[in-house]
Order: C-alpha cells, then structure tokens, then sequence
C-alpha cells in the first residue's frame, strides 16, 4: 500500500468515527508529500527522522502522530515493524497564563482599542466587546464561546449550556445581573436582531466566528490598548487567557472575603468544567494573595521589598499590575 494511500484511508477511519482531524491531517498529507510515491513498508527510520527533525516539542508532537498512524498499519498487519528511531522525550516547558488586570481590560474593551481606522472589520466592535467581557465574566473557553448556540443561552432562568466539541460533556452554567444585562443588550442590537437561532457570537454577515479572524483582530485590539506582556512570558497576551484571569480574579476575592480558597476549589472547577484539582491549584498560585502570603509578607515591609527583587520577573510584573487594578 503506498503512503499517500494509507493516509488517506486513516483519516477517512478517524473522521467516520466522528473526529473531526483537521489538523492531523493536514500533517499527515504534508507528510505523504514528502515521503514521494513509495510503499509505507518501504519507509526507513532515516527517512521519518529526517521528517521529525531534531528533539524539540514540536518534534515530539510529530513522533507521536507518525507513531500513532504507523500502529494503526502494524494492527492491520501492513508494517512489521515502526519506521521510528527511538523515542523522543516530551519536553518540559513551563507555561504561564497572562493574567489580565482590571484596568487591562477595561481598555480592551473601550471604544479607542474596538473602533478601527484602517477597514472595517469582520466582527463588528460591539460583538467583540460582548464576546470579550463574557470570555472575562464566566470563564468559558474560547471554542466554548465560539460554539455556543443562541438556544443555549436562557435568559429566563439566567443559565448557559457551555459544550466545547460535540464529543465533551455539556455543562450548564448560571450567570449574574451583569452578564444578563450584556447578552440581552446584544441579541436587541441592530447588528445581531437580524439573525435569529445561529451562534450566538456571529460576523457582520452573519456566519460563526473563527478563531483565526477572532485572534487576529484581537491582536490589533490589544497593540490599540498598549495591552503589552513584559514579564519574559513566551506568548503575548491571548483570548483565551481570559479563562485564567476569571479563575485568579474569583480566587483573590475570596482571599478579600476572608474565605478559603483551597476549599472553594472544587465548585470553582465544577464551574469551569476542570474536575482535576492539578489545574485549579495551578490558578492559586497565580492568585496575587498567595504570592504576598508566601513572597511578600505585608507586615515586613523592608523585607517584603528583597523578597520581590529576588522574585522571578513573572511574579514582580504580575504583582506590580494587579496592584494597580
């Protein structure tokens, strides 16, 4: 069977299945190109490790979606052996959600950063302020946001039903005065009244939002609110960042509100849809109270100050900017 062959007849397994496989396949065909009209027992570990190239963490993701499609072969007794070089190890990298400060926001979505100048854009300034304020007000993840069907928004009892593919388990949600008011105010503006029983985040024109059009004017919105990481991070700000911000904000109001934080942890991920714990007490250290109660003691001032120069940029920069919500 040659190569380009069994990629396609993978892909075409995977997708019956339901999975969508977009970008694996995209992978896969690209490496069907490179390999050339050969047979897939004919492929060499040199000719797989020169496609994987040398250790990184994209090299690792590659490994282990070759290593998948040539098992499904080997299963249907069409390899003898892998045509892989030994293992790579996943790299360790340590990523660290930009936490947005209120003032942050509240200049993300005026009207200076939203409105502008150069061409009108695809999404409308008063649906990227709606989607922008309820990334921020529940939590939801961007594709939650970006799937989510006007149907699942019920006003009357103040829930929203939040599904992040059609494979993940729903979850209903309520929400506040506030969000209430915001929603109400977008399916009555003129811009969104015309389109009825679609997504409930759409274009000018009416179709679903895409990520890409959704992040690439993000982008310009956030350059037009000086919203700038200058702690070290690898990544600039992003959307779905928002999600860390709700899950630090709620958690620091609760150290405000003198309550405990490490036992609210579990109705917080409830409402995030995180059942693990791993991921929520990665949201307490983030929060700025559980860096002043274990690097900055306010009742050591002189102290508190050699602390937070031999705190690591990412502290002292996120410390500075909540301080100044």
């Amino acid at each position: 069977m040659k190569v380009s062959k069994a990629v396609r007849l993978f892909i075409a397994h995977k997708q019956s299945m339901g999975w969508e496989f977009t970008t694996i396949a995209r992978f896969l065909a690209t490496f069907a190109q490179l390999a050339g009209d050969v047979h897939l027992s004919s492929l060499t570990v040199a000719q797989v490790s020169k496609f994987i190239g040398r250790p990184t963490l994209s090299a690792f993701s590659r490994y282990d979606r070759l290593r998948r499609f040539f098992m499904h072969w080997k299963a249907r007794e069409q390899l003898e052996a892998l045509p892989l070089p030994a293992p790579i190890p996943r790299g360790h990298s340590t990523f660290v959600p930009y936490i947005y400060s209120r003032t942050e926001i509240r200049r993300l979505v005026s009207e200076p950063a939203l409105s502008s100048t150069i061409k009108p854009r695809v999404i409308d300034p008063l649906s990227f302020r709606t989607l922008l304020l309820f990334l921020y007000a529940t939590g939801a993840s961007l594709t939650e946001a970006l799937t989510l069907k006007e149907c699942d928004v019920d006003l009357k009892r103040d829930v929203i039903t939040l599904q992040k593919t059609s494979h993940a388990r729903r979850r209903t949600i309520p929400i506040g005065s506030d969000v209430h008011k915001l929603l109400t105010m977008y399916l009555k503006s003129p811009i969104r009244k015309k389109f009825k029983g679609r997504n409930f985040f759409l274009t000018r024109n009416g179709t679903p939002v895409h990520s890409a059009t959704l992040n690439g004017q993000f982008r310009v919105i956030r350059r037009n609110a000086s919203v700038v990481r200058l702690d070290g991070g690898r990544f600039q700000p992003r959307l779905n960042d928002f999600r860390s911000t709700f899950a630090v904000h709620r958690i620091a109001a609760w150290y405000e509100q003198g309550l405990d934080a490490q036992e609210l942890l579990p109705a917080l991920g409830a409402y995030l849809g995180q059942l693990g714990l791993t991921s929520m007490t990665r949201h307490i250290s983030l929060s700025p109270e559980h860096y002043r109660k274990h690097l900055i003691p306010a009742s050591e001032n002189r102290d508190s100050r050699k602390r937070a120069s031999r705190a690591s940029p990412l502290v002292t920069e996120f410390l500075r900017r909540v301080q100044s919500c």
